[in-house]
């Protein structure tokens, strides 16, 4: 009977210890999404979630606000807006937000990156360190850069031009010799529809003064945080969503997207 009680006991303890490891590694391995960027593309900006509803999920992340009225930066739990007139404020729990992307971040490894002179010349560094080429990595880069390019949307008004169409029309900025984070993303290949694979980052100054969605950039130096995800969650639009109109394709990758080229 002694005997029976221990091993009883042993299981319950290790169930508790195991579903608790499991609950952990949930918060910290899930990449948690709201929209597809196929449906931000073809024009739909109206919230699917809001940034107190985002918070409850990760600290970490990107994404846009409703009607496109700017980038959103999520760094240490905090919510900032970049706006088209380059102005950055700390957002409100009952803003709305058409897209985004979050994680609950914890390093994984970190990397000292050397000095580059473009945005490709990051990538560069950044793919040698990643390990795999089939999950997801999310990437917090503190740094110093001589020159930076960002950019930011605008507020769009109905009937809304597709998200090429509102590049056109985004803010741009070029900042001199400022530190700050890249928060950003690596999705693999298989993302496709569902969101852009690749690289994808935005920028917060240390002043909180200045970010947005990273064009270029000069590095001078910077230390890299690599966290490993291994789950996707997605939550859809909870109303029907415009599709693309007619014969138009979407797109691999948007000029503002991929930071290469001007917008």
């Amino acid at each position: 009977m002694r005997k029976m009680m221990i091993l009883l006991l042993t299981v319950v303890v290790c169930s508790f210890w195991l579903s608790n490891v499991l609950v952990l590694s949930g918060e910290k391995d899930v990449f948690y999404q709201g929209g597809t960027y196929a449906a931000l593309y073809a024009g739909n900006y109206n919230q699917v979630a809001t940034v107190g509803q985002i918070k409850e999920k990760g600290n970490f992340g990107l994404g846009v606000f409703d009607l496109l009225d700017g980038d959103m930066i999520v760094l240490d739990g905090k919510v900032y807006q970049a706006d088209s007139s380059g102005n950055v404020t700390k957002v409100k729990n009952d803003a709305g937000v058409p897209f985004y992307e979050v994680v609950n971040f914890q390093v994984d490894s970190e990397k000292e990156l050397g000095s580059v002179e473009s945005i490709r010349q990051l990538y560069n560094q950044l793919d040698r360190f990643r390990k795999r080429d089939d999950v997801i990595y999310a990437i917090r880069i503190e740094g110093t850069f001589p020159q930076i390019k960002t950019a930011a949307f605008s507020r769009q008004y109905y009937p809304y031009p597709n998200l090429a169409e509102a590049a056109e029309r985004q803010g741009v900025f070029h900042y001199e010799n400022v530190t700050g984070t890249l928060v950003g993303f690596w999705l693999p290949d298989c993302v496709d529809t569902m969101n852009q694979p690749g690289y994808h980052f935005h920028f917060l100054s240390d002043d909180r003064q200045k970010g947005g969605h990273l064009l270029e950039l000069e590095m001078e130096k910077g230390i890299g945080q690599f966290d490993e995800i291994v789950e996707m969650n997605i939550a859809f639009s909870g109303v029907m969503t415009t599709p693309l109109a007619g014969e138009q394709v979407l797109p691999t990758m948007i000029t503002r997207q991929n930071g290469l080229s001007e917008p």
